[in-house]
């Protein structure tokens, strides 16, 4: 008898298998060598639609073909995804499978940046902290901005046709509209800023937001804040104080900055070398709402002149960098940000 299994395990290991053929069929087959076509039209694994197409059968799944001593092996050339159907077909015998869903805890929102909770009115950007990767393209749906009279504020956000995913799909960048916030542009001019000074907001992140394995968050999300003046001053390395660490030791080099900076910018942004100009290695901790760069070195600091660099496009919550700020007028159609330097900006330290 003829039967159709699924065997699981960590991919490649995921396989559809027939059982039950004649040694001379698979004899048979092996001396046929049938192409991919004939493999796919003699045994076919495809997704099994939710509802019935209008235009026949579903396409096959790719994969390879083999024949050993189980039966006949069908390995998908992707992994198989939770929740999903699958059809398997061998002749007459027909099999239906749904890989089940992996017991998880369910995705929540973990925090978000800027953590204060007064932000000036041309804020640039907010920046979410899943603990667990999501589903791209859905962040506008979820996600929106609402005034202390509890009415949504309409446009706040860029449409992007790719959303700000980081690498592994739990940090999403959302900017809000820099037509908005750029004074003399024509968004500026007919809509003004999607934050007014002295109102309290809060940015929603709804329940229904899906994970990448297709499930809702645990929970709704909510960051109140106060819209406070704009912010147009450009962050200055001569307002910074640090506090420089003993020789000989591994204790903490820190910056203490008078207005908060882009957390992502921060720890992608500041360097520290040594006397002979070797980068250091060590970790970064932000701390006091993004107004204090911590750094402790993996060695112990040694005696010398030691210098901080700076990027120069390090920004602000409002995108104000070292360069100058970010509302210039508008000229000629140029980008509406500060133009990128290639030197950074230093500072110098000894350990004492």
């Amino acid at each position: 008898m003829v039967t159709i299994e699924l065997l699981r395990g960590d991919a490649p290991m995921e396989a559809f298998v027939v059982r039950g053929a004649s040694r001379g069929d698979l004899a048979s087959l092996r001396e046929r060598a049938p192409t991919p076509e004939d493999w796919r039209a003699l045994f076919t694994v495809a997704v099994e639609p939710e509802a019935p197409r209008a235009s026949g059968a579903p396409l096959p799944m790719l994969g390879t073909y083999a024949i050993d001593d189980e039966g006949i092996r069908f390995t998908p050339r992707y992994p198989l995804s939770e929740g999903q159907r699958y059809r398997a077909t061998f002749g007459g015998v027909s099999r239906v499978f749904e890989v089940p869903r992996a017991s998880r805890p369910p995705t929540r929102v973990l925090r978000v940046y800027p953590s204060a909770d007064v932000l000036p009115e041309n804020l640039l950007r907010f920046y979410i902290y899943f603990s667990a990767p999501m589903r791209d393209d859905e962040a506008l749906t979820h996600l929106s901005l609402v005034a202390e009279d509890g009415e949504e504020v309409q446009g706040v956000f860029l449409d992007l046709r790719r959303e700000l995913w980081d690498a592994t799909g739990t940090r999403l960048t959302v900017l809000f509209d820099p037509g908005r916030v750029k004074t003399g542009l024509r968004a500026h001019e007919h809509l003004g800023r999607a934050l007014v000074a002295g109102q309290r907001y809060r940015l929603v992140v709804r329940r229904e937001w899906r994970d990448a394995f297709g499930d809702p968050l645990a929970a709704a999300f909510e960051k109140s804040f106060l819209a406070t003046r704009e912010d147009v001053e450009p962050p200055t390395l001569s307002s910074w104080r640090l506090e420089a660490p003993a020789r000989g030791t591994r204790g903490p080099l820190t910056i203490a900055l008078p207005k908060a900076m882009d957390h992502v910018l921060m720890a992608a942004f500041i360097r520290v070398r040594d006397p002979l100009g070797r980068e250091l290695g060590g970790e970064i901790e932000l701390s006091r709402r993004e107004t204090e760069w911590i750094f402790t070195p993996g060695r112990h600091w040694e005696a010398g002149r030691h210098c901080i660099e700076v990027d120069s496009r390090l920004e602000d919550l409002a995108g104000n960098n070292l360069n100058g700020r970010f509302d210039r007028p508008p000229d000629g159609g140029c980008s509406p940000g500060p133009p990128a330097a290639i030197e950074p900006a230093r500072l110098f330290f000894e350990p004492q």
